[in-house]
């Protein structure tokens, strides 16, 4: 999960605050852990701790020991990760340290912890404690629930009920999709200023129905500065999204996505303070026509997924009201597709952006 990284440091920076600033938080953690204590006087907490054994993600450095932490979303550990990290508790203080490892699910526990705990786990324990002011508490709850690390839900008896027509829907979106892929989208590529020749493609996945993050369709260009996705939203969990009318279910959607990573972080600056985007930034936050629900990501969440800034969606009931056949259902996706397209990209705009010959580089 691209934004797996993001999550963890996010989870860690918040934890180590409040475990450095409540007491009574650091203290039933150490219960929990059975541990003297961690709210020490004496303790030094501190994220992000470079040494010669590699970057621990949060410590508790006591005079003593060190308690080590190891936060883990949906990655696993490094081979030798947790003993090298005991190396270096060994090697600088005189007690040997107590490593704690943090995880999603845990499958992902180690035996060469001395203490493994879920992210739910953490979350039950310190919604538990009585604070005097539990507000920044409740927004790191809020935060675990939010990336999905929450207490674990019920199963919902009408998720039961409409799991197999679920499946169904996501057969039909994937033949959907292949008979969408045949059609003529040069003009498409013509309104984002691309060579006419290029063509739509589908992200690599084994198996079928191709659902990734939770959407299933087509992109427009490969290189994410940005990406333009065209299709259906089935779970916005990894967008950090709701269905803009959850009565009516999945929204069909075009996206428009940022490359996150680091070494492109100059081309994302530049994208999102150049003058085409943020004339159309603006245009579109004018847009009172209310044929598609408009969500710009980056300024209306309160911590987005920074990955996919821009939300142009409408629910597939009404997309395909009165199209029974495939053939009907894919010429309306064609034209729900090329309206969302020319609503975002204007000549003056996006639209006047250029990309290599070949088309699918970048916008």
């Amino acid at each position: 999960m691209k934004g797996g990284i993001r999550s963890r440091i996010t989870s860690t920076e918040s934890f180590y605050f409040l475990l450095a600033h409540y007491p009574p938080l650091a203290q039933a953690l150490a219960d929990r852990l059975s541990l003297p204590t961690l709210a020490s006087p004496r303790a030094v907490w501190e994220t992000q701790k470079r040494t010669h054994q590699g970057i621990m993600d949060m410590v508790c450095l006591l005079p003593e020991r060190a308690i080590i932490f190891e936060h883990k979303t949906h990655s696993t550990l490094h081979s030798d990760q947790l003993l090298r990290y005991r190396a270096w508790g060994e090697e600088t203080h005189p007690t040997p340290p107590f490593l704690v490892l943090v995880t999603a699910r845990r499958e992902q526990f180690s035996d060469r912890a001395d203490a493994c705990m879920t992210w739910s786990e953490v979350y039950t324990l310190l919604e538990q404690v009585e604070l005097a002011d539990p507000k920044l508490r409740d927004c790191f709850l809020l935060l675990l629930r939010a990336e999905g690390f929450g207490p674990p839900a019920p199963i919902s008896h009408q998720d039961v009920r409409t799991y197999i027509p679920s499946i169904r829907l996501e057969r039909a979106l994937e033949a959907l999709m292949e008979e969408a892929m045949a059609l003529d989208w040069s003009q498409a590529y013509a309104l984002m200023g691309s060579p006419t020749n290029a063509v739509p493609y589908r992200r690599p996945k084994t198996g079928s129905p191709r659902v990734q993050d939770g959407r299933i369709g087509l992109d427009l260009v490969h290189s994410w500065v940005p990406g333009v996705f065209l299709g259906v939203l089935l779970d916005g969990t990894d967008h950090k999204v709701s269905p803009s009318d959850p009565d009516k279910g999945p929204d069909m959607c075009l996206i428009l996505s940022l490359e996150n990573a680091p070494e492109r972080q100059l081309e994302r600056d530049a994208f999102l303070t150049s003058p085409a985007y943020l004339a159309a930034r603006e245009r579109l936050a004018r847009d009172t026509s209310h044929t598609y629900d408009i969500h710009d990501h980056l300024l209306e969440h309160p911590d987005p997924n920074p990955w996919h800034i821009l939300h142009v969606r409408k629910p597939l009931l009404d997309v395909m009201a009165m199209a029974t056949s495939l053939e009907q259902q894919r010429e309306r996706f064609y034209e729900e597709a090329m309206a969302m397209l020319s609503l975002v990209f204007r000549p003056d705009e996006l639209g006047a952006s250029t990309t290599p010959s070949d088309g699918t580089e970048g916008l």
